[in-house]
């Protein structure tokens, strides 16, 4: 009895779209078919389409238990079924949105004076869009590292600020200020920032202010005098206003491109939305 819900289940799939209809054999052309008659091949009618289906619903009306049952029995089996389908209903939804992204590319907007990493020149920029203490953005960050030392010619990264925590715009201001004095330390600080996140949670500026203290070469005095700059403020509210612009909700995100990159996605993402930048540049 079980073997028959089983079977019914394949019939339902069938209908729904999920199976390809096939006609089934005929029966004088088969081993064990139906001898032929003087006149010609004796046939045995096939159910139509509309007589199976009716057939598979009052079964399962008459008999629901059954086919509890037997999915009961199969749990492992069904687990796998429905964690595919979410596999596959979120990464169509992935490729459509990146399919709108790539026909409609983000225009960031980019000052070449700020801390970057790569030739301004370089054909693809990509545009962090970040938070010192959000965890995420700490291992987008590490990807992000690996993206660009795989394809150094190709890229060249910016660093912008969305603060969504307390006590994230001190390394933000710090970042821009050090970049200030040399592009080179902002980044080691960007380094340290994210190793050091909780530690920055817990201790506000003073330990933001200690951490860039360590790094060699600072010029601390001068460094006591840039974060008070009103452009670098003004620089970190100009990042966030244009984040919101764009729809970006939270953080990390990334424009490759200007495609985006939505959280801290693995590094085959971003080589996926590379390729696809780069082809559609060759196409021009």
């Amino acid at each position: 009895m079980k073997m028959r819900v089983l079977s019914i289940v394949a019939i339902l799939l069938l209908f729904s779209g999920c199976a390809e209809w096939r006609e089934p054999p005929h029966p004088g052309n088969t081993p064990g078919g139906l001898e032929q008659s003087a006149s010609g091949p004796t046939t045995a009618a096939a159910p139509s389409r509309e007589a199976v289906r009716q057939e598979v619903e009052a079964v399962l009306r008459e008999n629901p238990q059954m086919l509890l049952d037997v999915l009961s029995e199969h749990k492992i089996e069904l687990f796998d079924i429905v964690n595919a389908g979410v596999k596959a209903k979120r990464e169509q939804a992935e490729n459509k949105q990146l399919e709108i992204s790539l026909a409609n590319p983000k225009q960031p907007a980019i000052n070449p004076e700020r801390p970057h990493i790569g030739s301004k020149d370089a054909p693809v920029v990509v545009v962090e869009y970040s938070d010192f203490l959000c965890p995420f953005c700490s291992r987008g960050a590490q990807t992000l590292q690996r993206f660009q030392q795989e394809h150094p010619d190709e890229l060249v990264v910016y660093f912008k600020h969305m603060p969504l925590h307390e006590n994230s715009m001190p390394p933000a201001i710090y970042f821009e200020a050090l970049g200030k004095q040399n592009p080179e330390l902002a980044w080691k600080f960007y380094d340290l920032a994210f190793q050091h996140a909780q530690d920055i949670a817990k201790g506000g500026e003073a330990y933001v202010k200690t951490l860039a203290s360590q790094i060699p070469g600072v010029n601390m005095v001068r460094l006591e005098k840039d974060v008070q700059s009103e452009e670098i403020l003004n620089a970190i509210s100009q990042d966030t206003e244009e984040a919101g612009k764009f729809g970006i909700q939270g953080t990390p995100h990334f424009l490759v491109g200007g495609v985006d990159i939505a959280g801290a996605q693995p590094l085959s993402q971003f080589d996926k939305v590379l390729q696809l930048v780069t082809a559609k540049k060759a196409e021009k």
